[in-house]
């Protein structure tokens, strides 16, 4: 075993990088990779800090101090951003003008801020303080002719996480399960004179029955912003709350901490794909009890099935692979029916008052809802915030543990518990295989929660190896990509990917794209020397970040010590770069996951590295190498994890308040900061 020669009163050498070939049988130390083991354990073991009597001497990346003995424990907190910066995201303070940031820039606006949650939109930004306020910065928050500096929004909700949508609305989970949502443009959130006029006009074409009469803009006292609670439309049992929230284009999907799934939508177009997985829906909720005299509205949100046809006059039969206790209940044949169809949820009848010049819901067309005659003002609420505010539970999920619950672009994964546990289920968009369903299901929309094969994919699918069952842990969306974590005896940790790959987003060195999940190069197959434990174990995952177009992973390979620090997470970037959302300073697309830069702390100076190689001086990185298809430098991006911090410069934080360094990918930006674990 290769180990770098290092003086005692230096930190212990992290776990070593064995292999990262197929198989398992290769777990074993070569001297091919003896250079670049000897490198990645001395990069390693660089950056973290430590309570022990002596401190390190060398400075992992540059410009985040080491905690010395006898002086207060005190570390500087950044927030890094990058990307697109077309309306101010990337760089809220104005610094910059350029309509890209090509490398992370740490964020005078943000500086010093240890947050809870960091979103990164198109448009806007979105973060959560230590205190649960929320702030926003960006053109798509405060308008086209502004800066977009970052301004203080919603207070005294306690949030913990938030996201952003392109629909004019932004939710946000409470510290108490509690789903809230305000709009995002701020002349919206204070009901300027505009919105007004809107009101007076909706009323004058006698719509104001199905909007509450005068109570459609209520206010509140949250800092000046309008919230709405979102409710389920079944009660939820004692005890039980809202954990997790993600959103895709058009969708919103909410997790119960017993399991259940829930679906809202941002949009008429919510369940064009089947994405929603909810076709009754009840839209414009009254803002107060009473205010409207027949309650919501309730509509059904068909898919468009037209997207599954053959041709004009073909219609595909109903795909044979769905899981039948998935769909709708059926009644059992008889010799009068032996093909009993499944229940169908029949259209309800709308009142529609006479002097309306325009129906709401036609039965020739289901899906063609008019919520005001003027296609500007019916944009308007569609935008809204009271466009929806209930929060509808799946009925093909209901009685099915769900332990994950993820929305992409406009296809949705669930993966399950219980007696199903390792199993995943998608359903929605299919047009580039992103459900992973395989060729045999190439349809372009899959409206029934449908099981993922994962062990049917090409990555197990040949050779001596093929694994017996294939456990999926972790699941990640974003665009037209799926990503699962799968775990194997044979194999250990593999991440896969399915869907479209022309931007290089599937992570398995081709454009093209995959119907069923193919092996991501790099990150899949990772095996590391546990000095603990004395045994070769596979490196996990800890954290996926699918955006738009790009992908940001972070394994699981830092190294623990007895007094609970913790140091040397990897990041790998790979996909779509038009933006420079990978922070690589190119603009080139990466097919395969990829190393970056470590990060422009204050105060960063060269790191020598000569003193922790095995060999005396530090050779050229050009002549390491780490045996894989992305180089792996001496200096490069790691993050520090569950890093118990008493202070950090000018941040007060909880008694007890754990701080990590995350990394998010938005849509076209990207970002790394201090996060709260437990807030």
């Amino acid at each position: 075993m290769l180990r770098p020669s290092l003086k005692p009163a230096m930190r212990p050498v992290p776990r070593r990088l064995i292999s990262t070939s197929r198989s398992s049988k290769s777990a074993s130390p070569s001297a091919a990779l003896g250079a670049s083991c000897a490198a990645g354990a001395a990069a390693l073991a660089l950056y973290g800090y430590s309570q022990h009597a002596n401190a390190l001497d060398l400075e992992a990346e540059p410009g985040k101090k080491n905690w010395q003995p006898g002086q207060a424990k005190v570390l500087k907190p950044e927030v890094f951003l990058w990307g697109r910066n077309s309306h101010g995201v990337a760089s809220p303070s104005g610094s910059s003008t350029s309509n890209q940031v090509k490398r992370p820039t740490a964020s005078a606006a943000l500086s010093s801020l240890v947050l809870r949650d960091l979103a990164l939109s198109a448009t806007y930004g979105v973060a959560v303080d230590a205190k649960g306020d929320v702030l926003q910065w960006g053109q798509g928050f405060a308008g086209p002719q502004e800066t977009g500096a970052v301004e203080k929004t919603l207070t005294g909700k306690d949030l913990i996480k938030v996201v952003p949508t392109e629909e004019g609305k932004v939710f946000g989970l409470s510290k108490k399960g509690e789903v809230w949502v305000w709009a995002s443009e701020k002349r919206m959130q204070r009901a300027p004179s505009d919105v007004l006029d809107l009101t007076r006009e909706v009323e004058s074409a006698g719509w104001m029955w199905l909007l509450g009469k005068g109570t459609l803009w209520g206010r509140n006292a949250n800092g000046g912003v309008e919230t709405l609670k979102l409710k389920p439309d079944i009660p939820l049992a004692r005890g039980e709350k809202f954990t997790s929230l993600s959103a895709g284009a058009s969708h919103l999907l909410a997790l119960t901490s017993h399991g259940r799934s829930f679906a809202v939508p941002l949009c008429l177009l919510a369940n064009q794909y089947g994405q929603l997985g909810v076709r009754s829906v009840s839209l414009l909720s009254p803002p107060h009890p009473g205010s409207s005299p027949a309650g919501a509205l309730t509509v059904l949100l068909e898919p468009e099935d037209r997207l599954n046809e053959l041709g004009w006059d073909k219609q595909p039969a109903q795909p044979k692979k769905i899981d039948p206790l998935l769909l709708p209940a059926v009644s059992p044949p008889s010799p009068n029916d032996p093909n009993p169809k499944g229940q169908v949820i029949p259209f309800l009848d709308i009142p529609v008052p006479s002097s309306s010049p325009a129906t709401l819901v036609t039965p020739a067309e289901p899906t063609r809802i008019t919520l005001h005659p003027d296609p500007a003002q019916h944009v308007a609420l569609e935008r809204s915030i009271h466009f929806c505010t209930t929060l509808h539970e799946i009925p093909s999920l209901r009685g099915v543990p769900v332990v994950e619950l993820v929305a992409g672009k406009k296809h949705s994964l669930a993966r399950l518990g219980g007696s199903a546990e390792g199993r995943v289920l998608g359903w929605g968009a299919n047009s580039y295989g992103q459900l992973g369903l395989g060729p045999a299901l190439s349809y372009p929309l899959i409206p029934a929660p449908t099981e993922v094969p994962l062990i049917r994919a090409p990555a197990y699918s040949g050779g001596a190896n093929r694994p017996a069952h294939v456990a999926c842990t972790r699941i990640a969306a974003g665009g037209n990509v799926s990503y699962f974590v799968a775990k194997t005896e044979e194999r250990g940790v593999d991440l896969l990917a399915s869907g479209q790959g022309q931007f290089g987003a599937l992570g398995h060195g081709q454009w093209a794209h995959a119907t069923s999940p193919v092996r991501v190069k790099t990150v899949s197959g990772l095996r590391e020397w546990n000095e603990e434990t004395g045994k070769v174990e596979s490196v996990g995952i800890k954290d996926i970040q699918a955006g738009d177009g790009h992908v940001a992973v972070v394994l699981d390979n830092a190294v623990k010590h007895a007094d609970g620090s913790a140091y040397g997470r990897d990041v790998f970037v790979w996909g779509y770069n038009e933006h420079y959302q990978l922070g690589t300073g190119k603009r080139s697309n990466l097919p395969t996951p990829q190393h970056l830069a470590p990060l422009p702390y204050s105060g960063a100076s060269p790191t020598a590295l000569a003193a922790a190689l095995p060999d005396g001086p530090a050779k050229a990185e050009s002549t390491l190498s780490s045996g894989t298809t992305s180089p792996m430098p001496h200096k490069r991006m790691q993050l520090s994890p569950a890093l118990p911090v008493p202070s950090l410069a000018g941040v007060k934080l909880p008694r007890g308040a754990v701080v990590e360094e995350a990394i998010v990918a938005g849509d076209g930006g990207s970002g790394v900061y201090f996060r709260i674990v437990n807030p």
